[in-house]
């Protein structure tokens, strides 16, 4: 149990301050918001169900060679490759600025 909050740790901490980099101080909360909340309808919702789907039509797919769990790894490593890659090709737009470079001053009467 110890390893599963630690691994969880290691991962939300740095995912806070990359998805927060994504976007400027005038859009960063809704843009984070949203990224966040679309990719978990995309990525997390259907992903039960498709494991589900797999673990019962194993055997048709793999035979009766391999444990049934074995289309979920593979599923769970694609991902994780999809991941990577994107991760690579992200732009450094807002990496390493300070957040009052991205605001520009108000006008002086």
């Amino acid at each position: 149990m110890l390893s599963i909050s630690f691994f969880h740790d290691w991962l939300y901490g740095p995912q806070a301050a990359l998805i927060s980099e994504r976007f400027g101080t005038r859009l960063r909360y809704s843009g984070a918001s949203l990224g966040y909340q679309l990719a978990s309808v995309t990525a997390g919702g259907p992903a039960p169900i498709l494991a589900t789907y797999l673990v019962a039509n194993s055997k048709a797919f793999l035979g009766t060679g391999l444990p049934s769990y074995t289309l979920i790894a593979v599923y769970i490593i694609f991902m994780g490759l999809v991941s990577l890659v994107s991760t690579a090709l992200l732009r450094r737009d807002y990496a390493g600025r300070a957040a009052a470079e991205d605001v520009s001053e108000p006008a002086v009467a």
